[in-house]
């Protein structure tokens, strides 16, 4: 528990990385990430860009792949994937297609995913866009033939899906990873 989902990813930034590393970040992003992993903890984005392509389908992951292999190439070590989800700015939620593609790239490459759900429960039914992907967490993915456990954590707040800005919780979820809990505390 930290004191809101800011801290939240300031402390992962500082636990899964070193000074100059970088995180995996698909474009556009919420504008504060930067800050948020690079302020203090030196992080830089490693952002990626899906040109004409649509960001939440499973052929994005190439996209993420792309931009790893050029980050590693430039001498920047890829520590992590981040994401929002629902996405924020697009307000859009990944498939569970696309969340299990993105782990296996990060299985394969032994980096950490982040799955950052502030907006879990800000998401409804819209009866003028009956066919919109419905939001799906990583905690209801059973990972265990996909990646390896120590390397999911989820975020998860109270500022945005309970409208208590004032209130500042957040939390990191990460149920096989003790070094992490323990850095974090």
């Amino acid at each position: 528990v930290s004191n809101g989902v800011t801290t939240s990813i300031e402390g992962c930034a500082f636990a899964l990385g070193n000074e100059g590393d970088g995180f995996l970040l698909g474009q556009p992003y919420y504008g504060s990430f930067p800050n948020d992993i690079g302020d203090r903890a030196g992080i830089k984005v490693v952002g990626v860009k899906f040109g004409d392509g649509d960001p939440f389908s499973v052929d994005a992951v190439a996209k993420y792949e792309e931009s790893l292999l050029r980050a590693e190439k430039c001498g920047t070590k890829v520590r992590a994937l981040i994401l929002c989800s629902p996405h924020n700015p697009l307000g859009k939620c990944y498939s569970r297609e696309t969340l299990i593609a993105l782990m296996r790239l990060c299985q394969r490459h032994r980096i950490h995913f982040i799955s950052d759900e502030i907006y879990a429960l800000s998401v409804w039914h819209n009866p003028e866009y009956p066919d919109a992907t419905a939001f799906t967490s990583v905690l209801a993915i059973d990972t265990s033939e996909i990646i390896a456990p120590e390397l999911v954590h989820v975020l998860l707040g109270m500022s945005k899906d309970f409208g208590a800005n004032g209130l500042r919780i957040g939390c990191v979820i990460s149920q096989h990873n003790p070094a992490l809990v323990a850095a974090l505390k």
